[in-house]
């Protein structure tokens, strides 16, 4: 499986080069709103939602970016580890 961030997002795509899951988000008032996390049911439970978002966090890192979480995967991650939220709240 390989990630990707492209302009809006990330996606993942299997080992055939066809896309499995993307996250993504929309920029507003200069911050990154997530609004969709999704995971093609194949790939459910191998952590690939999780990459996704990392790959989009990298990111918000490195361009210095808040991040609001409309997505509730993204919401239930900042509620798990407060420490994400803090740092891009």
């Amino acid at each position: 499986m390989e990630i990707r961030f492209e302009e809006n997002g990330s996606k993942a795509y299997n080992d055939q080069g066809v896309e499995v899951g993307y996250c993504q988000f929309y920029e507003q008032d200069g911050k990154w709103v997530i609004n969709h996390t999704v995971v093609d049911p194949s790939m459910k439970g191998q952590g690939v939602a999780r990459k996704l978002l990392d790959a989009v966090l990298e990111q918000a890192r490195l361009q210095n970016k808040k991040i609001v979480a409309e997505c509730s995967y993204v919401a239930h991650v900042f509620d798990k580890e407060p420490e994400l939220k803090d740092e891009f709240a």
